[in-house]
């Protein structure tokens, strides 16, 4: 574990690329008012160690631009913690359950998402794919299981029409680790998001001592991007222009 206000292992390394199998689903969400297949969504446990879990979305072909208008992140949530086989009220780490994990606190920053804004870059290849790692223990040493929901989501960083501390749900898959045995393994498969997946991301938002309940988590978010159009010259060196406004509007060189 990192730190007292987290149940996930150490980031210290860049994320692990892992290879699309037969079971990934099929990612889809809204774009410019379509809903449409933006990519592919894939988990597997045991890689490199019992206790791991790996996740990676992998854009579609012709969806690497919404990487430039979107950065499509993490939110991992506690659902619920066992000694025994009995549900506990709250988490010996984590407090009241559900709980976003990690909560603030050394280290970490004052957002809902899993990687904080240093080791994001590790996880995320622009255009390309959006990774994610954990590989829980209990240090109690105890007859546990951990209960996990893990979210793929949208984070704003050009659309003015969203408010701001507003996250979009667009993938989800739920796993549990089992203290005895050592071992992670996934009780939901991956698949795109549903409307209930915002109302859990919400609760645990709110969930007291409610460090995040300044944000909000959304449904079938459409994702304005500007792509131009192939058949207009004019109308495509138009739309090209605004977007290298917009973009750099939104994304201000460091020179």
């Amino acid at each position: 574990m990192k730190h007292v206000t987290s149940r996930r292992a150490a980031i210290a390394f860049a994320a692990l690329a892992v290879a699309a199998t037969t079971n990934a689903a099929v990612i889809t969400a809204q774009v410019n008012g379509v809903q449409t297949d933006i990519g592919d969504l894939n988990v597997v446990t045991g890689v490199p160690h019992a206790n791991s879990v790996n996740a990676t979305f992998t854009f579609g072909n012709g969806f690497a631009y919404l990487d430039e208008w979107y950065d499509f992140r993490w939110v991992n949530i506690q659902t619920m913690y066992t000694l025994n086989g009995v549900p506990q009220p709250n988490d010996p780490l984590l407090g009241n359950l559900p709980a976003i994990d990690p909560q603030p606190g050394p280290g970490e920053d004052n957002i809902p998402y899993y990687y904080n804004a240093g080791e994001w870059p590790n996880q995320h290849v622009e255009g390309v794919r959006s990774s994610w790692y954990d590989a829980p223990n209990d240090p109690q040493g105890v007859n546990s299981k951990i209960h996990f929901s893990s979210y793929l989501v949208v984070d704003n960083i050009t659309d003015p029409a969203w408010a701001a501390n507003t996250l979009c749900v667009i993938g989800s898959f739920s796993w549990e680790y089992d203290n005895l045995l050592g071992a992670s393994f996934i009780t939901a498969p991956e698949r795109t998001a549903v409307a209930g997946d915002a109302m859990d991301i919400n609760d645990a938002l709110t969930n007291p001592p409610g460090h995040f309940a300044h944000w909000n988590a959304t449904f079938n978010c459409n994702l304005v991007a500007c792509v131009p159009t192939p058949g207009a010259a004019t109308t495509m060196i138009l739309a090209s222009t605004l977007c290298i406004r917009r973009r750099r509007e939104a994304r201000p060189s460091a020179a």
